[in-house]
C-alpha cells in the first residue's frame, strides 16, 4: 500500500512473497536494506543507462548496459575509481581507459604479483627510471622458451644460460 507522501510499503507477517515494482523517472531511493535471494534482476532498459550501487561510505559499483564496468571505493575523503573493465574486455586497475587486456597504473609504483602459496612469489615492477622483473622470495628467476628454462638467475646472484654455461 502507498501512504500519504505516495511510499510504498511492503509488509509480511511471516513467510516470503514476490513483487515487481516498475520504477519511472530517474531515481528511486531506498532506505534500509534491501536483501535478494535467488535469482534476480535489477535491469536498465535503455542501452545508455546504468545501475549503481553505493553504500553510504565504503564503495560503489556501477553496472552499465553499454560501455564499462567500473568500481569505485570510498577513501574517508571521496570516491575513487579503482578498476575499469571496458566493453573490449580490457582491464585496468589504477585507470580510466585502459588500453591492454591488463594495464596497471600507479602514482608510485605500479607492482603485479603472482604467488604460489609457500611458494616463489613473482614481480614486475614499473619505477620512475627502471622496469624490475624478478623473485621477491628466496627462489630462483628462470625465463623459458618453448617450455623449456633457457637462462637462470640463482637466488645467489649467478646466471645460468640453457643449464650449460654459468657465469658469477
Amino acid at each position: 500500500e502507498f501512504d500519504q507522501n505516495g511510499t510504498l510499503r511492503l509488509e509480511a507477517s511471516s513467510g516470503e512473497f514476490d513483487f515487481k515494482v516498475p520504477i519511472l523517472g530517474t531515481s528511486a531511493t531506498f532506505s534500509g536494506d534491501i536483501t535478494l535471494s535467488g535469482n534476480n534482476i535489477i535491469s536498465a532498459t535503455n542501452s545508455n543507462r546504468f545501475i549503481q550501487v553505493q553504500s553510504s561510505g565504503s564503495s560503489e559499483m556501477v553496472f552499465s548496459s553499454y560501455g564499462a564496468h567500473i568500481h569505485k571505493t570510498y577513501d574517508d575523503v571521496s570516491y575513487a575509481e579503482r578498476m575499469r573493465l571496458t566493453r573490449f574486455g580490457d582491464l585496468g586497475l589504477g585507470t580510466s581507459s585502459p588500453a591492454h587486456n591488463l594495464q596497471v597504473v600507479s602514482a608510485g609504483n605500479a607492482e603485479i604479483q603472482t604467488q604460489r602459496t609457500s611458494g616463489a612469489g613473482v614481480l614486475i615492477q614499473s619505477q620512475s627510471a627502471t622496469g624490475v622483473i624478478g623473485t621477491n622470495t628466496n627462489h630462483n628467476l628462470d625465463l623459458k622458451t618453448n617450455n623449456a628454462t633457457r637462462l637462470r638467475i640463482t637466488t645467489a646472484g649467478n646466471v645460468n644460460f640453457n643449464h650449460n654455461v654459468s657465469i658469477g
